[in-house]
């Protein structure tokens, strides 16, 4: 549903409007606020941003919305498996020989803004360096 709300219609109007970066930071930001009305916080909202910021590229590079469909359910998996999603401790966990959990992702707030930033910052690089050598209609 996601996609189809903010990576179908909408980001291709915005971009033949306005532009292919500014279509995918209006698209990316309106998702990011979309997760704050279910309770995601201002946390959510960047992360949630982020990621509808690489959604958007890949539905601008590849035409369509199957790969941006693919990329996100594999992250929402992975964000599971991991316990990143909040109060869940996930399929796989770091424990001690008692068996008591050490490290749950979800509670690392320095290592998830940390990745957070660490996302943006190649996301960025690759949005950039496929726009300059890639003509987008």
């Amino acid at each position: 549903m996601e996609e189809i709300a903010f990576r179908a219609y909408p980001l291709i109007t915005l971009k033949n409007e306005v532009g292919a970066i500014a279509a995918l930071v209006i698209t990316s930001i309106l998702f990011g606020l979309y997760h704050i009305v279910f309770g995601w916080g201002i946390a959510g909202f960047f992360s949630t941003s982020i990621w509808g910021l690489l959604f958007g590229f890949l539905a601008i590079y590849s035409n369509g919305i199957s790969m941006p469909t693919g990329f996100h359910s594999a992250g929402n998996l992975v964000e599971s498996a991991l316990g990143v999603t909040g109060s869940s401790y996930g399929i796989w966990n770091i424990v001690s020989k008692n068996g008591q959990p050490i490290f749950n992702f979800s509670k690392s707030q320095t290592l998830i803004i940390i990745a957070q930033f660490i996302l943006l910052t190649l996301i960025i690089l690759c949005i950039k360096w496929v726009l300059r050598n890639k003509n987008f209609r």
